[in-house]
């Protein structure tokens, strides 16, 4: 199948569960500037050697009896089908294949660790809590002495009233009592800590070091 694109493509590119394989790139310049076209075969990213053959050659040959015929019409033909018989077997590097999936699936990896990071470290400090968030927005139309509505050359005027887009949220307490007993279970009494900042804060400091880790490539994906 031809493609075109307006950047260079890979040999082989991992998008999703696919891989697609180029090859007989063509620069095509117009007046608005340069693209490439190239021959594409699309195949499962499991697909095994026999599997991306096949569809490579497929490109050339969609039917059985588009290659049939190719091997009936003559010398001509029957090299032409043995040419892309050996293209398809040049392309098919396993190994290739292989370290471009395990790049892509590392990619992919990082890109969602680093989603949930980010999407982690937007949400609030449970140590320092929300401010209240307002908005005035309209309210009853207002009226004249005589209790006519007033109107201006936008429409009918409001009230301005003030609105709670997002109601606040207070900070936790820094520490809270803690009660454990002993063994003869005499109570004793402790400030500590409170936990669910402590878990906050472990979860913020560990969105952050993956967020320090991922490489920049990933970040501006």
């Amino acid at each position: 199948m031809k493609v075109f694109s307006s950047n260079k493509l890979p040999t082989y590119q991992v998008i999703g569960r696919k891989l697609r394989i180029h090859w007989d790139e063509q620069e095509v310049v117009t007046d608005e500037g340069a693209s490439w076209s190239y021959e594409e075969a699309c195949v499962p990213v499991t697909a095994d050697r026999s599997t991306i053959i096949e569809a490579i050659i497929a490109t050339k040959y969609p039917t059985p009896g588009s290659e049939f015929a190719a091997l009936q019409n003559g010398p001509e033909t029957v090299a032409e089908h043995q040419a892309m018989r050996d293209l398809a077997k040049s392309l098919c590097d396993m190994d290739a294949i292989k370290a471009k999936h395990e790049r892509a699936s590392l990619f992919e990896r990082q890109l969602n660790d680093y989603t949930a990071a980010v999407a982690r470290l937007a949400q609030y400090k449970l140590s320092e809590g929300l401010p209240e968030i307002t908005e005035m927005q309209d309210g009853e139309q207002m009226v004249d002495e005589e209790g006519m509505p007033v109107f201006d050359e936008d429409g009918p005027v409001h009230e301005q009233v003030e609105a709670v887009i997002r109601p606040a949220i207070e900070p936790l307490e820094p520490t809270v009592e803690e009660t454990t007993y002993d063994e003869d279970g005499n109570a004793l009494t402790q400030t500590v800590a409170n936990p669910l900042i402590v878990k906050d804060e472990a979860e913020r400091a560990a969105a952050q070091a993956v967020i320090d880790a991922t490489p920049d490539e990933v970040k501006e994906f």
